[in-house]
């Protein structure tokens, strides 16, 4: 019959206490092969076994064998604790790892994007962010003339440069593009959403919300009225 006895292990720097028979409840384990001699080892001077890994993803490594619960906090990297499990050969772990990844993924994708533009599928319509709070709504009136274009244009030249400043021409066709097709507004997030607002000529402010779908990259536009409508915007990238 085997003893069970306390074993001290030394992950990374950080001291951890467990028994024999919990570090080999998977006895196909890193650990398996560790208590059995298979494996060499190394002894600190506190007679801990020392294992050149981090200590900070030890703990859920800890919980599952005692338990066969996964337990990770919020804070923590599933994806490093994954990479600890596989190098501990803990193979059900880490397919419990995976399957918990695999059901969280839709969430993670629920993330709205703010480092280019949406636009939708007719390439008409782009919402365009410049900072933590303004906002280009581009309006293509070309059928020819792609929105996501003008607004990379609009975002790469926000003021009229400076060589054209002299130019009364330039000066007329630059504030003419943005006349015609360049609103500017303000947005706000509130939860999985961009609330985003246009003023008006009349000083009342107009208001379109949009909702990101699961997949992270689809609007849905409501106009300020009230009035619902699905419309398909998809994010564009600025490269």
């Amino acid at each position: 019959m085997a003893v069970d006895r306390i074993v001290k292990l030394n992950i990374g720097g950080t001291l951890f206490e467990t028994t024999s028979m919990t570090l080999l409840s998977c006895p196909d384990s890193f650990f398996g092969s560790l208590l059995s001699g298979r494996l060499p080892t190394t002894v600190d001077d506190r007679g801990a076994l020392f294992i050149d890994r981090s200590g900070e993803y030890f703990p859920p490594i800890l919980h599952y064998l005692r338990t066969r619960q996964i337990v990770v906090p919020s804070q923590m990297s599933h994806d490093a604790v994954l990479q600890e499990a596989k190098f501990y050969s803990l193979d059900q772990m880490v397919e419990e790892l995976k399957t918990l990844s695999q059901e969280e993924e839709p969430k993670s994708k629920n993330v709205l994007q703010k480092s280019g533009c949406y636009v939708n599928d007719e390439d008409q319509k782009a919402y365009v962010f410049l900072d933590e709070t303004r906002i280009f709504i581009v309006q293509s009136s070309d059928d020819d003339v792609s929105a996501l274009l003008q607004a990379k244009a609009a975002f790469a030249v926000q003021d009229i440069p400076a060589s054209w400043s002299d130019d009364a021409k330039c000066k007329e066709d630059f504030a003419s593009f943005f006349t015609n097709h360049i609103g500017r507004g303000y947005y706000s997030q509130e939860g999985a959403a961009l609330k985003i607002t246009q003023p008006s000529l009349s000083g009342v402010a107009a208001s379109v919300i949009a909702l990101v779908s699961d997949e992270g990259s689809e609007l849905l536009v409501c106009t300020g009225t009230g009035d619902c409508y699905f419309t398909s915007f998809r994010f564009k990238a600025f490269t």
